[in-house]
């Protein structure tokens, strides 16, 4: 045997050890290859290697490319120049993974795979499937799961920081259904054992799912998938609010394309080419449906008011003069859902909510034909509802004044400037609310329920621009001068 051939063998034998394969070592036909398993680079190329050789999709003749980001994750970028009316991105209804597809890859399998197909179906069978196929390279969709987040992307529902900021907000709670997933998945580990994988598999599987996948009513013929779809390379593109992108879905092929709009503009190589998730989507969507929020969001607002509720005004009575139905609170108040929301932008509240104040109060308000002495009770009491709803938020901080401190040291819009040099010395003794760094589990969750805080504080201050004296707040500074001591 040549030297040469010797020393090959002693290596392929070296990297076969139990020590190497932990580290992540393989052979190929190539030559020796050690590289460690998390290596985003080698499963991008093995992912794009899966969609050209099993799915005819060449990337490279798309124009674009997965990588990673400027944030630690991955991206679809352009690689040439995407003009309006051109394609950005599109793949063989075939490549899509739905519950259809898992009860299809293992009918013909036999034992523990016909026991899954038993106990469990629709989406629940796909997360089998995914905790399976993410770890078995036989795997039809293997190089797809393998690039999927390593971790639960909503991992917040389990991170206590991030529950605590959410404290008075209409996520409050959020964690409850985890208590029902873990239920379920001890009952289905029970009967199928490690292909139920563990509790934290259950959740990546899930959350990968809730966060990724599209609409099923979306595509034609899709009434027997089961389930939403998870669409290879469609589901690498990440949010931005104002990315313009119109989905083509048809019976073959599912696509998404930039628009041939007069203000659309084109992708050059090396842009980082952007879906947009859901239209006009607040924070609150944002963080329970994919995990992130966007800082400034323009399009949160508070969508819900609680009310203390006069004990002789009854539910029923409240359900037949309101648009939506009101909901008691187990504490005995009453939850007023909302069709105009509080935004950052509202210039004064509805007739609607101020309706609402003055029906929980047993009275009832016509705007054109109340006194003005009557706005000013019916805004008092709506305001010291708001209030209260601020006082149980992660933000109750000190009476006088509001006051946020970013991460670096610096103070928020929320303090005053009188206090500016007082807040720095004595953050701690004050109370102030310190936002998490970026990065950290708990930042989104931090953010939605600091716009939440703002919404509240706004209007509740009857910090509202363009105040009529004529209006229900008008009317406030008119006749309750001292609405701030309240």
């Amino acid at each position: 045997m040549a030297p040469a051939q010797k020393k090959q063998d002693r290596h392929r034998l070296l990297w076969q050890t139990p020590m190497a394969k932990a580290l992540g070592a393989f052979t190929c036909t190539e030559g020796l290859v050690l590289f460690c398993d998390n290596d985003p680079n080698v499963k991008i190329a093995e992912f794009h290697a899966w969609l050209k050789q099993r799915h005819g999709v060449d990337v490279e003749a798309l124009g674009v490319c997965v990588r990673s980001d400027d944030h630690g994750g991955l991206g679809l970028y352009a690689t040439h120049s995407i003009e309006p009316g051109e394609r950005l991105a599109e793949i063989p209804i075939t490549a899509l993974l739905t519950a259809k597809a898992a009860k299809c890859a293992w009918a013909s399998r036999s034992g523990v795979f016909q026991r899954a197909l038993e106990v469990a179906e629709g989406e629940e069978l796909l997360w089998l499937y995914m905790i399976w196929g993410r770890q078995e390279p036989s795997c039809n969709w293997h190089p797809y799961l393998q690039l999927l987040p390593r971790d639960d992307p909503l991992s917040w529902l389990r991170n206590p920081e991030a529950l605590q900021w959410l404290r008075g907000t209409p996520l409050e709670g959020s964690d409850k259904v985890l208590k029902m997933q873990q239920q379920r998945h001890e009952r289905l580990r029970e009967i199928l054992g490690d292909l139920a994988g563990s509790f934290e598999d259950w959740l990546w599987a899930r959350h990968c799912y809730l966060s990724r996948s599209f609409d099923q009513a979306a595509f034609p013929r899709s009434e027997d998938w089961g389930s939403a779809a998870m669409v290879p390379l469609l589901d690498s593109m990440n949010h931005h609010a104002d990315a313009q992108v119109q989905a083509r879905y048809g019976e073959e092929m599912a696509g998404l394309w930039l628009p041939n709009f007069k203000n659309s503009n084109p992708y050059n190589p090396g842009d980082e080419v952007f879906h947009r998730y859901k239209r006009c989507a607040d924070n609150g969507t944002l963080l329970l449906s994919y995990g992130f929020c966007v800082p400034q969001n323009p399009h949160d607002h508070v969508d819900r008011v609680i009310f203390e509720k006069d004990p002789g005004v009854s539910l029923a009575a409240l359900e037949a003069a309101l648009p939506l139905p009101p909901e008691r609170l187990a504490d005995g108040r009453v939850l007023i859902p909302l069709e105009e929301a509080l935004t950052s932008t509202l210039a004064e509240p509805s007739e609607e909510l101020l309706r609402a104040a003055a029906l929980v109060n047993g009275q009832d308000y016509e705007e054109n034909s109340a006194s003005c002495h009557k706005k000013a009770q019916v805004c008092h009491w709506l305001l010291k509802a708001l209030r209260a709803m601020m006082q149980s938020t992660a933000f109750e901080v000190h009476p006088k004044f509001m006051a946020m401190v970013n991460s670096s040291g610096t103070l928020g819009r929320f303090a005053s400037r009188v206090a500016r040099h007082r807040l720095k010395v004595r953050h701690d003794s004050l109370g102030i609310s310190v936002l998490p760094s970026k990065g950290h589990a708990s930042r989104a969750a931090a953010e939605y329920a600091l716009s939440h805080f703002r919404i509240l504080h706004r209007v509740a201050t009857n910090d509202l621009p363009n105040k009529s004296n004529t209006t229900a707040y008008g009317c406030v500074t008119k006749c309750l001068k001292n609405l701030s001591a309240l």
